[in-house]
Parts: C-alpha cells; structure tokens; sequence
C-alpha cells in the first residue's frame, strides 16, 4: 500500500516556514503529499540513494540517480527479483533496500542519462494525501484565518505527471487547450499571463512530499509546549520540537510536486469542496527522485 502525504503547508516553501525552496529542490523534496507501501521496516542499514523510475527500451524499471540529474543505475538489471514499478519495490520495505544499495555499491549496470525516460517517482499511491493552508504567510497574503486544525483534501493518481510533462489546461477553466510546461520556467510564465489578464483560476505551490513506506495508526509523537500551551518554535511561534516521535519509522523518503490548484473550480464551485479543482489531470507534477530519508540531516 503506498501513499504520499504533501504536507501542503505552503506554497514553495521548506524547512522554515518563511524560507524559499530553491528550483533545484525540485529534483528531490516535496512538502504537501504522503505515499504509503504496506510494509514493515524495522531494524535498518543507512540507505543514501536518490531512487527512480524510468523508462529504456520500452520497458519500465526502478532506478537510482547517482547524483541530481546524474546517470542511472539500473536496478532491475542487478537483480531480476527488484520489481520494475516503485510502490513494490517499496513494499518490500528493507529486503528491497539492501538489494538496491548493494548494487549501487557496486558500481554495475550504470546507464547514461541521455539513454533512458524519466517517469513520476511512483504513479500509483493507494493515497495523495494533502494538508491546505499550512504556513503561516499563505494564510497572510490570502487573508484566511491560521487554521487551528489541519485542513485536509486529495489528490488522485490520474493528477500525477512525469517530470517535464505539460500541465494541461482544463476546457472547464478559462484558458481552453493552453499547455503549460512543467519546467523551471513556469513560475515566470504563469505570472506573465497573470499580468497580462489571460489566465485567472491556474495557480500552483511547490511542496515537500513524505513518502510513506508501512501502514500505521495511532503513531505516537510528543511535543514540547510552553508554559501558555503553544507549541514551541521559531516561526511565528508556532512551530513545534517534538522530543520523542516514531513518525520518521513510517517515512521511506521524500520528493517534489507542484500543487497545481483550479481556483474557480476549487473556491467558487462545488459547493466549496476543494477536490474537483485540485486533481484534474497533470494537476500533480511529481519529481523526478524519491530521496531516502538517511540522505537528509536531522537539520535538513
């Protein structure tokens, strides 16, 4: 079972709720989704890899970047037991892991980049689950209240796209037939036609995605509160430090999405549900890599 949690806390930002994501980061981190295998990772080596999915010779399989935009080692080359589509390959939790680290380390069945199609990280999550509304200046600049409570929604898998895929514009908003690119260049050329009056319901936030490697419920986390009952931070006020969390237990790794949001659909439609403006097709622009999550600091 896989699925992937954007913690959607706000539109291009990480780590500090204020700071901007770099379009580097684009290449490996997400904040607003959460993908989720069935399967159980218990007791572990360290696994820094940047894992893929991709396609060379009209057939799919599993990969790992052997650095951001580097070449491909193919894993499914290295061991014929590796499944070739990603949400098996994480169900089998660490057994799986092992296989692939040990066949980077052997430095074999290396592919050039030129050679091979780049696919979504993973294209068919049991669940995208989203949290709306989850930094504090988003609310600010859109007037809305600071949410007390999560505000969630999903996304479905036929929103997701591969890295460099066009984001289709829906017949049911404004600007019929128009194709965006999903490149470093379309922060700038949305805002253009925004500018320009063409285009008023498209909009899109870069998030952090956590991709969620076991099934669980009732995770237990502690926060640190202050004597008044907020959680202690240095954003706000309001982030919290938590001194003791199995979370990260359940967390295979994370990646990048775009957020791509049909306003009208989304705030003036529906009855004011959030899901029909949210997940129309390409509305889920999606990596290129999984990065494990041993490749990050705990200061990352």
């Amino acid at each position: 079972m896989s699925h992937v949690r954007a913690n959607f806390v706000g539109s291009a930002r990480t780590g500090d709720l204020n700071t901007p994501v770099h379009s580097s980061m684009l290449h490996c981190l997400l904040r607003r989704v959460a993908f989720c295998p069935r399967t159980c990772i218990s007791s572990r080596f360290q696994h820094n890899m940047r894992l893929i999915q991709f396609v060379e010779g009209g057939k799919q399989r599993v990969g790992v970047e052997t650095k951001d935009g580097g070449e491909v080692v193919d894993l499914c080359a290295g061991d014929l037991s590796i499944p070739t589509d990603m949400k098996s390959f994480l169900e089998g939790g660490e057994e799986m892991m092992n296989k692939a680290q040990r066949i980077v380390d052997s430095g074999q069945h290396v592919l050039k980049r030129s050679d091979i199609q780049l696919k979504a990280p993973i294209c068919n999550p049991n669940k995208i689950i989203c949290i709306g509304m989850n930094y504090v200046d988003h609310c600010l600049e859109q007037n809305c209240p600071i949410p007390t409570e999560p505000i969630l929604f999903s996304k479905f898998s036929n929103a997701i796209a591969d890295p460099g895929e066009p984001i289709l514009y829906p017949e049911e908003t404004e600007l019929a037939g128009s194709i965006l690119k999903c490149q470093g260049a379309v922060r700038s050329i949305v805002y253009m036609l925004w500018l320009t009056g063409t285009v008023k319901e498209l909009d899109f936030e870069v998030e952090l995605a956590f991709v969620i490697g076991k099934s669980g419920k009732k995770i237990k986390i502690e926060i640190i509160l202050t004597e008044s009952g907020k959680a202690e931070g240095k954003s706000h006020g309001q982030s919290f430090t938590k001194t003791e969390s199995e979370a990260m237990d359940y967390v295979a790794g994370f990646t990048i999405v775009h957020d791509v949001s049909a306003r009208d659909w989304q705030l003036k439609k529906n009855g004011g549900q959030w899901l029909i403006g949210k997940t129309f097709d390409s509305f889920c622009p999606m990596g290129p890599a999984i990065v494990t999550k041993d490749s990050l600091s705990g200061d990352d």
